[in-house]
């Protein structure tokens, strides 16, 4: 199924990429291509990792919400086949890399929309509707992004813009998953989904995003603080109503929750701080690190082991992996605040807490991953 190449070229792209930038960063690596190297940082964590754990779990979750068989056999290898190619031809540097990427990626995320488009509808579930333009915004954002890769200061807005959008998936599906997965484990009453703080949550997400991608920090002035400052309680209140004390001896279940967390939090601090645009490029990264790859370390923790029909218990690894990523959010996206004179101190030290996470991900699940379900059911 979907999740398990997803999931392993996600990790490893997380890995590999990260090992590239600090390279780079530290001098040891010669960026010679047409395309800026802070532009193809910026990119590739959110294509190049973030969209195949997207496209992983949507196409595995649909099956189960449809009823449906699953993507399989030669469609899943023309998709990924395409991601790889995209990523492969961004790292070579060669002369038509981009043109190759560009297409690659666009087709990547075009059968994902056509894999979904073929299994909600049949079911006629409305509520799974809204991912199909979730996906088509992506691809929209992905050209643009391409359009602007030589300057990578004309491409920061678009890729605010993929940023705040994958935010707002993060909110969308911790929402059904995050209170499901606690209620199951813990054996509580799942709270019912409350209009007057779940959408609002959801929305104003989305909405902050918009004004974000469109320079909303610069020319908005304290209607962004207020945008950030609502936005931020609520989803603070939202999470408070999934919140029990048995979370905090359940790995699997504070993993989702602290990721979670970053995003108030960081709303919080953007609030705090919106009248300098610098301090909300670096809290931008702990939204990145700490919510929407720590809701992917999450989520692959959990998914790889249900999906492979193995007993939901995490492992010393596995809580290393959910720590040292955590503490990379905190690092790259807030000590930058309060010590901004180490600043590339901290951005070093995160690089290499997130490398040690992905790591430690592939080190704990490349043979799960790999391997047959014990129960020999397909998956």
């Amino acid at each position: 199924m979907a999740f398990r190449v997803g999931f392993l070229g996600a990790a490893a792209t997380a890995l590999v990429s990260m090992l590239f930038w600090l390279a780079w960063i530290e001098g040891w690596y010669s960026w010679q291509a047409e395309y800026s190297p802070l532009w193809w940082h910026a990119h590739e964590m959110l294509f190049g990792f973030a969209m195949p754990v997207v496209a992983g779990f949507l196409l595995t979750a649909v099956a189960t919400w449809t009823g449906q068989q699953p993507s399989r056999g030669l469609t899943l290898q023309i998709l990924f086949g395409c991601w790889l190619l995209a990523r492969v031809a961004l790292l070579l540097h060669l002369p038509l890399s981009l043109t190759i990427a560009a297409l690659a990626d666009t087709l990547f995320i075009a059968i994902c929309i056509w894999e979904m488009a073929r299994r909600v509808p049949a079911a006629r579930q409305i509520r799974n509707y809204v991912f199909l333009p979730i996906l088509a915004m992506f691809a929209l954002l992905n050209l643009a992004s391409y359009q602007q890769a030589a300057g990578a200061i004309n491409a920061t807005d678009i890729h605010y813009g993929v940023l705040w959008l994958m935010l707002t998936l993060v909110a969308l599906v911790g929402g059904r998953v995050i209170p499901f997965f606690t209620s199951r484990r813990l054996q509580l009453e799942q709270p019912a989904i409350s209009p007057w703080i779940d959408y609002p949550a959801i929305g104003s997400l989305f909405a902050v995003g918009v004004l974000e991608t469109l320079g909303g920090s610069q020319l908005a002035g304290n209607w962004m603080t207020l945008a950030f400052l609502t936005t931020g309680i609520l989803n603070l209140i939202r999470m408070a109503r999934w919140w029990h004390s048995g979370i905090c001896s359940q790995p699997l279940l504070w993993s989702l929750h602290l990721s979670y967390l970053f995003i108030p939090v960081s709303l919080l601090f953007m609030a705090a701080t919106s009248q300098d645009t610098s301090s909300i490029r670096v809290l931008v990264h702990a939204l990145g690190i700490g919510a929407i790859a720590g809701m992917i370390m999450a989520m692959m923790s959990r998914v790889s082991l249900g999906h492979t029909g193995r007993p939901l218990k995490s492992t010393t690894l596995m809580v290393g992996t959910f720590v040292l990523l955590g503490f990379a959010g905190v690092v790259r996206g807030y000590l930058p605040l309060i010590y901004p004179e180490l600043s590339l101190l901290w951005w070093r030290v995160s690089a290499l807490l997130w490398m040690g996470a992905f790591a430690g991900f592939l080190i704990g699940y490349v043979p799960i991953l790999t391997a047959a379900r014990p129960d020999q059911k397909p998956g």
